[in-house]
């Protein structure tokens, strides 16, 4: 197409991909490190009403994964750290009903010790939760 722009790169702090409608579709931003905070980076591809219903962000040592459903509200989210990773399944109020980890060699305790894996299970209608833990002792 002779309207077509090409370029070998593009740098922008953040670029937004909006649909035929003129609404934002996919946004990918990043912003600079502080003194008290790392950098963020994020790549969210968002819903009919703009909200985010897919995330990848990259801030410090964290790379984190969040699915919403289409109200927003996270359902599962994923992170991986220098010292683990864990995934959580999130209930419709917002608490993680469902909990799961494990810890590298950089998350030993002082005591030189790896923690086991973590599963935890939390039904909010009992306030009961089952933790896997206790199967391993």
């Amino acid at each position: 197409m002779k309207d077509d722009i090409v370029a070998d790169t593009i740098e922008a702090r953040c670029i937004r991909l909006v649909d035929g409608s003129g609404k934002p579709r996919v946004s990918m931003t990043a912003s600079e490190s502080t003194d008290a905070v790392p950098a963020l980076t994020v790549i969210a591809i968002l819903g009919e009403r703009g909200e985010p219903r897919l995330e990848l962000q990259v801030c410090g040592d964290e790379t984190g994964i969040r699915i919403s459903d289409d109200t927003g509200k996270i359902a599962l989210s994923v992170a991986s750290r220098r010292d683990g990773c864990g995934m959580a399944f999130y209930d419709a109020d917002d608490q993680a009903a469902i909990l799961m980890g494990v810890s590298s060699e950089a998350g030993q305790d002082p005591d030189g010790n790896v923690p086991p894996p973590r599963l935890e299970i939390t039904d909010r209608s009992t306030g009961k939760t089952w933790y896997a833990q206790d199967l391993l002792r």
